[in-house]
């Protein structure tokens, strides 16, 4: 539906940003929920947002990167 009204590429691209920022804020509330510090915590949000592999996977390897958005989530379900 969305990919008739704004295009292919557009959307391909809206997913990829959004692969960036949900686990970026999934492991911010994770490490919150540790009770680990505001600076902290955005560290390793930014740290597992952005970590080499990720970086590499951006270049095509879409459903990895949408398997990783549930990675923190699930983690913070098992706490």
């Amino acid at each position: 539906p969305l990919t008739t009204v704004f295009g292919a590429p557009t959307i391909y691209n809206l997913l990829l940003l959004l692969t960036l920022i949900l686990p970026a804020l999934g492991t911010y509330q994770l490490c919150r929920h540790l009770k680990i510090s505001h600076v902290s915590s955005l560290f390793a949000a930014l740290a597992f947002a952005l970590y080499p592999q990720r970086t590499v996977m951006l270049a095509g390897h879409l459903i990895l990167l949408l398997v990783s958005i549930c990675l923190p989530r699930l983690l913070l379900l098992l706490i």
